[in-house]
């Protein structure tokens, strides 16, 4: 989801959401928007400001967001409570918006 998909407002945001607070440790210049999604939304999730945090919400949906937290098994516990309780997606089988949603990297066993 890009909220202004012109390439000026895309290059903007990559440069303050991609930046080495969340990035040190990768190519920052490999990175795609779209096809390493998954990885740069659990990295601002986890390592990110409020800044970054408000331009992954102008790049990404909530819908997005939500299924990275339901199926990252690389978020931290504390990290997952914390946007678990943002996103209101319960850590135990609950329900979002979208119907049965656990995360699950914290379930117990089965």
């Amino acid at each position: 989801m890009y909220k202004r998909g012109d390439k000026e407002f895309l290059k903007e945001i990559e440069s303050v959401l991609i930046d080495n607070v969340c990035f040190w440790d990768v190519d920052k210049e490999k990175l795609d928007l779209k096809r390493d999604k998954f990885f740069i939304i659990e990295r601002v999730l986890e390592y990110g400001t409020a800044q970054h945090v408000k331009e992954l919400l102008d790049v990404y949906s909530v819908e997005e967001i939500k299924t990275v937290l339901e199926k990252s098994r690389n978020l931290s516990r504390p990290t997952l409570k914390l946007w678990a309780a943002y996103f209101n997606i319960s850590l135990e089988g609950g329900k979002h918006n979208s119907g049965e949603s656990t995360i699950e990297c914290v379930e117990g066993p089965r």
